[in-house]
């Protein structure tokens, strides 16, 4: 009977690193990781964003039909990170805080407002001090509106979504990427 022995140094060189499937799947763990982390950072979703558009075109239109029935004019106050629905009491716009529809909107972080009306961009500014709030956008018992654009911009990314809105108070949301 004859007894082949190998030496150790054979058996480590076999034994020594990693088959090409372990280096995959190491791999592939890698890449979802990455992934999700990139995902966590990136700020702002589009989907997000659109909720957001969706939930001003309800109150708007929510904002226009109670301005028929009241028979009071409402407007829409907007600063580049918020927005804030108005009341015309008398000579003067007030903010409707009591009203949990209306109250005052702030925008998700790295989401930004761009307003124009009649052509005309209208960077809104925010402004801390306490002077009389004026809207930039009507919505008149007659159930006019005044026609505008609104971008919310995705700050990282550049994904807009617009809102539209015609002096008959239609509306209209479209996407650009």
């Amino acid at each position: 009977m004859r007894v082949v022995v190998t030496p150790p140094s054979r058996i480590r060189s076999r034994r020594s690193g990693f088959t090409l499937l372990e280096v995959l799947v190491v791999v592939f763990i890698i890449g979802i990781m990455v992934t999700m982390g990139v995902m966590s950072v990136r700020g702002v979703s589009v989907e997000q964003m659109a909720e957001e558009v969706k939930r001003m075109d309800a109150l708007l239109q929510l904002a226009q039909e109670e301005a028929i029935l009241r028979s009071q004019e409402i407007g829409v106050h907007l600063d580049t990170d918020n927005y804030s629905f108005l009341l015309l009491d008398g000579r003067e716009w007030r903010a409707i805080e009591d009203d949990k529809l209306f109250r005052k909107r702030e925008m998700p972080e790295g989401v930004r407002l761009s307003l124009t009306i009649e052509e005309y961009i209208t960077f809104a500014v925010n402004d801390d001090s306490k002077t009389s709030l004026t809207p930039q956008i009507l919505l008149l018992s007659s159930g006019e509106i005044t026609p505008f654009s609104l971008e919310f911009i995705a700050e990282d990314s550049g994904a807009r979504i617009t809102l539209k809105a015609t002096i008959q108070g239609q509306f209209e949301r479209g996407q650009e990427e």
